[in-house]
């Protein structure tokens, strides 16, 4: 039978008052859901980065390392949901969960190329200013599959 049709469900009044232990339990789902919905609970996916992306990073100024940092936090909030334009597919990867961060400063673009490992954390695996290199992709996603190669090497080691 379902909830909604016995003499206690949906818009009938109940009853019977809740037991103490019931009453308790309903306040306590009904304070978790309100913290779930204004976010003060929040679940974060787990972001790694390669010594390459970590020697890029050092050659940027503090200004592009913020413009940066904002668009690895979306990453850490959304994971592999996070959108176009934020985020997107490279299709020439030998790999299919390679992704790439889109990042605008100052009207120029970034790039970070990241995937999500077996572990589901996201590797940041290369980084660069594409500007006026029409063969940015050709360059770096090579790289970037290399990369992603050794890291999943080094996961085989570990595991």
């Amino acid at each position: 039978m379902a909830w909604a049709d016995t003499p206690h469900g949906p818009g009938q009044p109940c009853m019977r008052p809740f037991p103490k232990a019931t009453f308790q339990w309903v306040l306590d789902f009904i304070l978790l859901n309100a913290y779930v919905l204004e976010g003060i609970l929040e679940v974060f996916w787990e972001v790694e980065f390669t010594d390459e992306f970590g020697s890029w990073w050092g050659t940027l100024t503090p200004n592009e390392q913020d413009a940066i940092d904002a668009s690895v936090r979306l990453l850490e909030n959304r994971g592999p949901h996070l959108p176009f334009p934020f985020s997107s597919g490279i299709s020439t990867s030998r790999h299919r969960q390679m992704r790439e961060l889109r990042v605008q400063f100052r009207g120029e673009p970034y790039r970070v190329l990241y995937a999500f490992d077996p572990r589901r954390v996201a590797i940041l695996l290369i980084g660069g200013n594409k500007t006026g290199d029409d063969r940015w992709y050709a360059h770096w996603v090579p790289a970037a599959d290399v990369l992603y190669d050794t890291h999943l090497r080094e996961l085989g080691l570990e595991g």
